[in-house]
């Protein structure tokens, strides 16, 4: 029989934690910043919104999404966070062809604000089907 590993061992040490409290303490830390994170994602949908009147660059406004979607996967938002991940790729098909989509982004858009508060999966997966599609579209489309 082999020695016990370094790690084993150490394990072994009293004074430790196990690892479902190591996870559960974890999981504490991170719901505490949960509000200032749920803060961030509305500011960020809220500069979204400003930037559907062409306020914003195309950097800027992907930037923003990139942000919505980090944050939202990090909260365990997958809806919020797929929605904006794929406005990001809508933004950034757009950008490679160089024009601009007003009316799929903003669709995008009010549908983040949608799926923020979002509690029913069945509208959630709907509305991110309906995303895909318009996406698509536009990606297809010269406008």
């Amino acid at each position: 029989m082999s020695a016990p590993s370094r790690l084993s061992r150490f394990m072994d040490l009293p004074g430790g934690i196990d690892a479902g409290q190591a996870l559960a303490a974890a999981d504490e830390n991170l719901n505490s910043h949960r509000d200032a994170a749920m803060g961030l994602i509305d500011r960020a949908i809220g500069d979204l919104s400003e930037s559907d009147k062409g306020q914003a660059s195309t950097e800027a406004v992907t930037r923003l999404a990139d942000s919505v979607a980090s944050l939202a996967g990090m909260f365990d938002l997958p809806a919020l966070s797929h929605a904006a991940k794929r406005l990001s790729d809508t933004i950034r098909a757009l950008a490679d062809r160089q024009t601009w989509d007003q009316q799929t982004v903003a669709v995008h858009v009010a549908a983040l604000r949608v799926l923020r508060n979002q509690t029913d999966a069945a509208v959630a997966s709907k509305i991110l089907r309906g995303l895909d599609q318009l996406a698509a579209h536009a990606a297809r489309e010269k406008v």
